[in-house]
């Protein structure tokens, strides 16, 4: 579970989860799989996963995926 503090919902917070699969990660270095949601439900939400590569900076996008559809849906108790 994900729990968001003072979400916001206007656009001018971009809270985002990311999930780390496979990854080493070290100085300048960084391998693996990625996935990453916007915490939103609004027409700005996405959900995109890239493969990491190596050298900072280095990676591919696999699937790119936006919109209200793809974002994270709040619950609240």
């Amino acid at each position: 579970m994900v729990r968001s503090a003072n979400q916001n919902q206007d656009g001018k917070v971009w809270e985002e989860v990311e999930l780390r699969l496979r990854s080493s990660v070290s100085p300048h270095n960084c391998t693996g799989y990625e996935i990453m949601f916007r915490c939103s439900k609004t027409p700005q939400a996405y959900c995109n996963i890239a493969r990491w590569e190596g050298p900072l900076g280095k990676f591919t996008y696999l699937k790119q995926m936006g919109g209200s559809k793809y974002g994270l849906r709040m619950v609240t108790r």
